[in-house]
């Protein structure tokens, strides 16, 4: 089995990163955004994150990080089986997009009273940015 270079995983995750993070940025602050504030006017979102938003953003920007490290590494290791390029990147982005975006959507939209655009749009975050992130990661990567 070939070895994997872990200085390409880790500048394809954080390249990966910044893209998925411009793209949740469109989807919060460009899409979502309106909705956020007719939810907030009905009570159905807090108006400020519960413990700050420092402490929000950080964190969550954090997460992106980890998850497009997770996905650079999950296309070096799928590369020997799969094969290298975008058709890999575009399957383990899928994969794992909807493992981290669909099943919280779901219940979100099914138990929660806000409008069925926020865990729409949610989901499409998490999916399309990680499918971003691995085709980065994916252009980024070469074997050693």
């Amino acid at each position: 089995m070939a070895s994997i270079n872990g200085k390409r995983v880790v500048l394809g995750g954080l390249a990966g990163a910044v893209v998925w993070s411009v793209w949740t940025s469109f989807v919060t602050m460009g899409v979502l955004s309106p909705t956020y504030v007719v939810e907030e006017k009905v009570g159905h979102v807090l108006g400020t994150p519960r413990y700050g938003f420092p402490t929000f953003f950080l964190s969550w920007f954090f997460t992106i990080f980890i998850v497009s490290g997770i996905a650079a590494w999950l296309y070096a290791v799928a590369r020997p089986s799969l094969g290298g390029g975008p058709k890999t990147a575009l399957m383990v982005g899928a994969a794992l997009g909807f493992a981290a975006g669909f099943p919280l959507s779901l219940t979100v939209v099914s138990w929660l009273p806000v409008a069925p655009t926020v865990p729409l749009f949610w989901m499409l975050d998490a999916w399309v940015g990680i499918v971003l992130a691995a085709l980065i990661a994916a252009y980024i990567y070469k074997d050693k």
